[in-house]
């Protein structure tokens, strides 16, 4: 397991009734440190993101097909799978409250190996009825 840096960069549009962004998207950049590993050509990374309502513990794996798993933990619990061109249904939790979620992933780029890189994910998400583009890059270093 290998120390790193994390920046995670999000930018999400709420969309109205036409499919068009509503009002300003949502940017948020944080830096963590994480940590980074390989097992069997998977890449693993860690990290803790620190929110009011308390911390969570995100694991990403990013596998040989392209396919890319993000499992949240804490106050907000919810597992993800992004794979190009598919649909994932899932739920998001904010205990003790839970939303369906529906994801569909557009894009996936990744040249992360065990001494680092980028990961870009291109989605749409329905949280609860709520449409939104999300546009995510994580740079580890």
């Amino acid at each position: 397991m290998k120390p790193v840096k994390l920046t995670v960069h999000s930018i999400i549009e709420n969309l109205g009734d036409g499919g068009l962004p509503e009002d300003e998207p949502e940017i948020s950049i944080t830096t963590v440190s994480g940590s980074l590993r390989e097992d069997g050509g998977i890449i693993h990374l860690g990290y803790t993101e620190r929110s009011e309502g308390g911390d969570v513990e995100c694991h990403i794996s990013i596998y040989p097909d392209g396919a890319v798993s993000l499992s949240r933990r804490g106050a907000i619990v919810c597992d993800m799978l992004f794979k190009e061109g598919e649909d994932c249904n899932t739920v998001y939790a904010i205990p003790p409250y839970k939303f369906n979620m529906s994801l569909y992933t557009r894009r996936v780029r990744s040249d992360i190996t065990s001494e680092g890189g980028i990961l870009r994910l291109l989605y749409s998400m329905n949280i609860g009825g709520q449409e939104k583009n999300v546009q995510m890059k994580i740079t580890a270093v």
